[in-house]
């Protein structure tokens, strides 16, 4: 693995989209006071045309822009920028960057020579067999309810001791959000049950019509995963 992603610039682009669990109006009201711009300038980002917000960035500053961006709500996505873009006219020219939970982006880093940089994982059993043994006593003494905050301190450890050029990476899952989607699935699997022992042919059916949904419900796994990684 060389060290590619310090060497390239990335930009931050945006089609007005936005995320599912949102409304049209939050996610403008999010936008424009990350960005700190007038009403004008927020209905232009909101008109369906693909816009950059923001260019010029190492991909560590992209990432932090997207964290945040994707928080409030909007569909954004980081690309490479064109080499041949010299000091391209942003739509947010004069707005205000989105601060991170930890610091402002810094500049983009220059150009350099490319060098090997292996992946460093820093954890050990000890230290982990903690995390694992009081997740498994508070997921059966809340009755599996905790089992959402054990994947988040799962994640987070793991994330956390995996290091690349001497930088950790992090899950920013939300446990609340996970188990949301655990009692939907709960839910799910109960009308199941009861159909099955009431009315087989039903659940038959019902058995059918979940088969579709398989795949939509695999990408927005890996969606929600990739999303909350950095």
């Amino acid at each position: 693995m060389t060290k590619e992603l310090h060497n390239e610039l990335y930009q931050i682009t945006f089609a007005g989209r936005i995320l599912e669990g949102f409304n049209d109006a939050e996610v403008r009201e999010n936008v424009q006071a990350l960005f700190r711009i007038s009403d004008e300038r927020t209905a232009s980002l909101f008109s369906g045309t693909t816009k950059t917000l923001k260019s010029g960035l190492s991909h560590a500053d992209a990432l932090v822009y997207h964290e945040r961006l994707t928080k409030a709500g909007a569909d954004v996505h980081i690309a490479k920028q064109p080499a041949a873009v010299v000091n391209p006219k942003l739509e947010t020219d004069s707005a205000q960057p989105p601060a991170s939970s930890d610091a402002e982006p810094a500049t983009a880093t220059p150009a350099g020579p490319q060098q090997e940089t292996p992946l460093e994982f820093t954890g050990n059993g000890r230290e982990y067999f903690g995390i694992w043994i009081v997740n498994i006593l508070l997921t059966i003494v809340t009755l599996g309810i905790y089992s959402a905050w054990a994947t988040v301190r799962n994640n987070q450890y793991f994330y956390g001791n995996t290091k690349l050029d001497g930088a950790s990476f992090q899950y920013l899952g939300s446990p609340i959000t996970i188990l949301k989607g655990r009692l939907i699935a709960l839910a799910v699997l109960v009308v199941y049950v009861v159909l099955s022992e009431m009315y087989v042919e039903a659940a038959v059916v019902f058995a059918i019509a979940f088969i579709p949904l398989v795949p939509w419900i695999m990408v927005r796994s890996l969606r929600f995963n990739a999303v909350n990684s950095a």
